[in-house]
């Protein structure tokens, strides 16, 4: 009856925090030197390079919702002999909705650029969330990842597969290793109606987390899963390039992208005391902290296909 699977929070590594905020390194070039830099004579003095870093924060969200079920309607439902289990479903039903706002902040939203809305590529701002991939990939002015120079595509004269391709032989060659696409449902048949005619595209497939096979695409740097997640969590905004309605495809080199957690690398279910406050009723919190770390946005990036 609604959305439950949320395949782009599965797939990304999950990684512990290391404060309130994750800070980390993220590289924006990897030397300063120039070709052939490294070349010196047989008593020369070695020049000193050192990779180029932007130090980030990462803000790790909160997410946390209440469910419970009152003694009389769980007496009910066992006296009517009904095969479910109401306090079950409810804990099962909490977990599928942090689940889902944890991949819709990772995918679409922003805590640091307050001028980011769902309509705009800076992605729906909430102070207390996190930056999503829509900022840091993006090209927003003013934004802290702005100035990274992500790689950027909108399909044009090029169609998807060729889009995504383009993205990532330039992420390659800066010396990244693409291996993953997120992209919507809508976007995945549109890849699937293009190549239809392309046999090896329909045929391999490949597990990427238990129970979920995946097509794969051919790229420079050796095959792209093509991992589409149902739902919204993408969203749509207007392009900065072309006043398009669009949505994201993302290439990335998953290697370099972290989920952060603090507490627990999943859900706790901390229960309520049955009577604290008078009430006759189950309750239970279910709550998790993340926060995303992109630690290489020059090995990434995203493709801009209209929004259909």
């Amino acid at each position: 009856m609604y959305v439950k699977n949320f395949p782009a929070f599965e797939r990304i590594q999950k990684g512990q925090s290391n404060g309130l905020v994750h800070a980390y390194n993220q590289m924006t070039a990897p030397d300063g030197s120039s070709l052939g830099g490294s070349i010196i004579t047989e008593l020369g003095s070695v020049s000193y390079q050192q990779t180029t870093f932007a130090r980030q924060t990462a803000n790790i969200a909160v997410f946390a919702t209440g469910r419970g079920v009152s003694f009389k309607e769980q007496g009910a439902v066992a006296a009517g002999g009904a095969p479910y289990n109401p306090l079950a479903t409810e804990l099962a039903n909490a977990m599928v909705v942090l689940a889902r706002d944890v991949q819709y902040t990772m995918l679409s939203q922003t805590s640091s650029y307050t001028s980011g809305t769902s309509s705009n590529e800076g992605g729906n701002y909430n102070a207390n969330g996190f930056d999503g991939l829509r900022v840091i990939l993006g090209s927003v002015s003013g934004s802290n990842y702005s100035s990274n120079n992500a790689i950027q595509a909108e399909i044009g004269t090029l169609n998807i597969l060729e889009s995504l391709q383009f993205v990532a032989s330039k992420a390659a060659n800066n010396g990244g290793h693409p291996d993953l696409v997120i992209m919507s449902m809508n976007s995945k048949q549109a890849l699937d109606t293009e190549q239809q005619g392309n046999r090896r595209y329909n045929d391999d497939k490949r597990e990427i987390i238990p129970g979920l096979r995946v097509n794969q695409i051919s790229a420079a740097d050796g095959d792209l899963d093509v991992l589409p997640v149902p739902g919204t969590t993408l969203g749509s905004y207007t392009s900065p390039l072309t006043s398009n309605t669009v949505e994201d495809m993302y290439v990335l080199d998953s290697s370099m992208l972290w989920l952060r957690w603090l507490y627990s690398d999943s859900f706790t279910v901390l229960e309520i005391p049955s009577g604290v406050d008078s009430q006759l009723s189950s309750r239970y919190i279910v709550f998790c902290m993340f926060g995303l770390e992109v630690g290489a946005p020059l090995f990434a990036g995203k493709v801009r296909r209209l929004y259909s």
